[in-house]
């Protein structure tokens, strides 16, 4: 079961203890971790899809696809990859430290805490936590209270499989979570995923203690379609990700920039392709709600004073909430200044490269970035010339379920990167080994130091 504000520091000094006793640091009892998480989410697999309707309304497929289907997919490569990720990695010499070789060894860095988001409650907790595990560690996981159904049955899940010296998740009111865990606790790194706001606040209160972090957070994250894109499928793929989970992604393209010379075109496949969308739904039959009153209430509010030219339909009883496109907001608007983080989507224009560069500044540092073209020239200059943390050409969202690619963004959008190997060093540290020979002692690095030595280390380090 869950641990309560009380327990926290017992249980913290527990998975003190089992850290430095060793047990978490092999490959066989990490892989027996793993493998342990495997199971118990196979045996609630039905329990988990339940949690995530009775929370917001998930449908099944969207549920299974982005929560665990994709753990299933991270945990076996994780397990095909661990040995190779803990094995010593062999670095070049020198002529300044030869005859010795050179090696750096991945290490575990010990008590974890993982901050979860409520958008996707066991994904972005799981994950994590699989990173933190296969690193070695201990992890201590605050569930997120806005999807009560969900974390349930994780703490069911993980409570079975794990004593608390290894995994405990914590009940606590997020108010608490920087006094109670993050300043009282000496935890040697943090993840945590959400707004920049909340990140903020956690890097700041983790810098007091030295603690390394993750944060993984959002901003606006437009999509880009210049005059040469196919407009029918970039239609169809930017409604897909907008839709996903009722727009509740980090990674969901928050707004559009279309070239002037297709917008009026584009436009209309988009209004038609949202349509068809809406009514494959079934309206609020199979769309996923807003989590909350109060988000539900933001989003209405944004659209106060907004050219809708389209929209379908919403009910604030259930919190469904359905797809909006509005037509050329200002650069005042609500929708353009706060990452939307719903089934709203903006649509502005562009004429010169320059123009665009100047308006997506307005928004820096984008966790996703989305273009659309067959210009490779212009396609090279965008990705070359934003700074953004990841994102695809012609498509949207889908960078996000390759494991073999790193996740995070840049500046305010994020710190540090995860998924597979890069969430294994993420979550541990390197220690850098030069190992030396006695067999062969070089006398030259001893005194004294006469000329023909200063000539031969001036040649060594040319």
């Amino acid at each position: 079961m869950s641990i309560h504000k009380e327990e926290v520091a017992d249980v913290f000094q527990e998975q003190v203890t089992y850290f430095k006793s060793g047990a978490t640091r092999s490959y066989s009892f990490r892989k027996k971790t793993i493998k342990a998480l495997l199971q118990g989410i196979k045996e609630h697999e039905e329990e988990i899809l339940d949690a995530l309707y009775s929370d917001f309304h998930k449908d099944r497929f969207e549920a299974y696809a982005s929560e665990i289907g994709f753990i299933y997919a991270e945990i076996k490569h994780c397990l095909k990859w661990l040995k190779e990720w803990m094995r010593p990695q062999s670095q070049p010499g020198s002529m300044i430290t030869f005859p010795a070789r050179s090696y750096v060894q991945a290490q575990p860095k010990g008590q974890v805490l993982i901050l979860s988001p409520w958008n996707y409650p066991f994904n972005l907790l799981i994950n994590p936590l699989l990173a933190a595990l296969a690193a070695g560690n201990t992890a201590m996981l605050k569930l997120p209270r806005q999807t009560p159904a969900t974390a349930a049955v994780v703490d069911k899940i993980l409570s079975k499989i794990y004593p608390h010296s290894l995994v405990a998740c914590v009940d606590i009111e997020d108010q608490d979570v920087i006094p109670s865990l993050i300043k009282a606790q000496n935890f040697q790194h943090i993840f945590f995923t959400g707004s920049v706001r909340v990140g903020k606040l956690i890097y700041a209160a983790a810098a007091d203690k030295m603690t390394e972090v993750t944060l993984e957070l959002g901003g606006k994250s437009p999509a880009i379609i210049d005059g040469t894109a196919d407009l029918k499928v970039a239609a169809k793929r930017i409604i897909w990700g907008k839709t996903f989970n009722a727009g509740q992604t980090c990674i969901a393209p928050d707004h559009l920039w279309v070239h002037s010379s297709v917008k009026e075109k584009f436009q209309k496949l988009l209004v038609e392709e949202a349509d068809r969308c809406m009514k494959a739904y079934g309206g609020n039959e199979k769309f996923t709600y807003i989590i909350n009153d109060e988000r539900f209430k933001t989003l209405e509010d944004s659209l106060k004073n907004e050219n809708v030219v389209f929209e379908s339909g919403r009910d604030a009883a259930s919190r469904f909430f359905g797809l909006c496109i509005v037509d050329e907001p200002t650069m005042e608007s609500p929708l353009m200044n706060e990452e939307i983080f719903g089934p709203i989507l903006p649509v502005l224009s562009w004429t010169t490269e320059e123009e665009l560069r100047e308006k997506i500044n307005q928004n820096p540092n984008p966790l996703s970035f989305y273009i659309f073209t067959k210009d490779r020239k212009f396609e090279k200059r965008m990705i070359e010339g934003i700074p953004f943390g990841g994102g695809c050409v012609n498509d949207c969202l889908v960078h996000f379920a390759n494991t073999d690619l790193p996740f995070g963004g840049v500046g305010t959008s994020g710190i540090g990167r995860y998924h597979g190997r890069d969430g294994f060093d993420s979550l541990s540290y390197k220690k850098s080994i030069t190992k030396n020979t006695t067999l062969v002692d070089v006398p030259i690095r001893y005194t004294p130091y006469p000329n023909w030595k200063s000539k031969i280390i001036k040649m060594l380090l040319k």
